[in-house]
C-alpha cells in the first residue's frame, strides 16, 4: 500500500527530500516487485526475432515520453533498481499525465506534479521504440494497486507539498504492490 503515512527519518532509511528554502519532508515509502516474464506472463513482440535481439535503443534516464502540464509543487522519486529499463505513467483515471523513462539501475525526481490524485502504470522492458512508444521485448505492464495523492498547503509560514519515492523491486518495510495489467488496459505512454 502506498501510503500518506510520514515515517520518523530514523526508519526512512535515508529517503529524506529537501524542499528548497521552505520546508524537509520525508518521502512516502512504496515498493512494488515487476513481475518478470514466464509462462504466465504475458510478453509481446514483433518483427523478425534476430532483428529484434540485436537493438537495444534506450531513451536517456529521466526523458519524459509524455510530458503534462508541471507547474505543482509535487514530487516524485522513482528508484529503478531492476535490470530493466522502465516507463512510469502518472494518470488521471485512465487518462495519462506524465510518463517518464527511468533507466534500469538509475533513479529519476519527477518535479512540478499538480496537486491530484494519481494512479500509477509502469511497463518494464528492453529495446524502446519511440515510434511505437513501447519497448519491443521482454515486456511487463503493471500498475500500483493504491493511487498517490498529490496536495499542497499553505500557512503564513511555510508551504509544504507531497514529495513521494517509490521503487520498482521490493524494499525493507516497503508498502505498495503492484498487479499485472493486460497490454490492451495498459494506458500507453
Amino acid at each position: 500500500m502506498v501510503s500518506r503515512r510520514v515515517r520518523p527519518l530514523r526508519s526512512a532509511a535515508g529517503s529524506l527530500v529537501l524542499v528548497i528554502g521552505m520546508v524537509s519532508l520525508p518521502a512516502g515509502i512504496a515498493s512494488a516487485a515487476p513481475v518478470r516474464p514466464d509462462s504466465s506472463a504475458m510478453v509481446l513482440a514483433s518483427g523478425p526475432r534476430s532483428q529484434l535481439q540485436s537493438q537495444n535503443r534506450r531513451l536517456a534516464n529521466g526523458a519524459f515520453v509524455r510530458d503534462g502540464n508541471r507547474t505543482g509543487r509535487g514530487e516524485l522519486t522513482i528508484k529503478n533498481n531492476t535490470a530493466h529499463d522502465a516507463v512510469i505513467t502518472l494518470t488521471i483515471g485512465r487518462s495519462p499525465v506524465y510518463s517518464v523513462y527511468v533507466r534500469g539501475s538509475s533513479e529519476y525526481t519527477v518535479t512540478g506534479i499538480r496537486d491530484n490524485t494519481y494512479e500509477i502504470f509502469f511497463a518494464t522492458g528492453t529495446d524502446w521504440d519511440s515510434q511505437s512508444r513501447g519497448f519491443t521485448r521482454d515486456r511487463v505492464f503493471q500498475r500500483f494497486d493504491e493511487t498517490m495523492d498529490f496536495t499542497t498547503t499553505s500557512t503564513v509560514s511555510e508551504v509544504r507539498w507531497s514529495a513521494w519515492t517509490i521503487t520498482l523491486d521490493p524494499v525493507p518495510g516497503g508498502t505498495a504492490t503492484a498487479s499485472p495489467v493486460d497490454p490492451s488496459n495498459y494506458p500507453g505512454p
